[in-house]
């Protein structure tokens, strides 16, 4: 399952999925916004995003209904799904693993990390890959801190990998390089976060 960034299922989000298919996957680009909603410019982006943000139960169901639709699928391997995120959609993934749901793997892009509703023991099941921009202003060092003390509350087997040089959307080509504006592609970072996060899955696939 892929939860792309907060712009909805466009452009990147079909690259990235079809790079994942590539791979060998089956792959539900997940529909958060609905009917196919896609931000016009980044106003209307914080917009939509801000719904779900501001209301994680709402953000929980939405994932919870588009993984019960994916078990559907008749090709699916129904133990080894996992859910991957870009910026939004990582954050998305993070509150579908938050939830309960019996998923397998979490890999996320410079996710936000934080949430009102935090993971408890017995009921966090994912293992998980966070693949961050250590120069992210949108996600503090002190947001991954706490991230890190609640994954370890719930005994969960994770990795965090931090990429220097790199801020926020990394691995999306369409924000540009300027590092100054907080949102820049880095190549490297980009071919070193997809190396680590094929290897993950590929290992934690029974």
């Amino acid at each position: 399952m892929l939860f792309s960034d907060w712009v909805g299922v466009g452009d990147f989000a079909f690259e990235k999925a079809k790079n994942f298919v590539k791979e060998g996957f089956v792959v539900l680009v997940v529909d958060v916004y609905g009917n196919g909603k896609v931000a016009r410019d980044q106003v209307e982006a914080f917009e939509l995003s801000s719904i779900y943000k501001n209301d994680r139960l709402l953000m929980r169901k939405r994932a919870i209904a588009s993984l019960e639709e994916f078990k559907k699928i008749e090709i699916v391997d129904k133990k080894n799904i996992s859910a991957v995120g870009y910026c939004f959609g990582g954050t998305v993934a993070l509150e579908l693993a938050r939830s309960g749901a019996n998923i397998r793997n979490v890999v996320t892009f410079h996710a936000g990390l934080d949430t009102p509703l935090e993971a408890t023991p017995g009921n966090f099941r994912p293992k998980v890959l966070a693949l961050h921009g250590a120069d992210d202003p949108h996600v503090p060092i002190d947001q991954v801190l706490k991230f890190q003390e609640e994954l370890r509350k719930v005994g969960a087997d994770w990795v965090f990998v931090s990429y220097g040089n790199s801020v926020h959307s990394f691995t999306n080509k369409r924000v540009g390089t300027d590092l100054s504006k907080g949102v820049a592609y880095n190549k490297l970072s980009d071919k070193r976060s997809w190396s680590a996060a094929i290897g993950f899955l590929k290992e934690n696939i029974k």
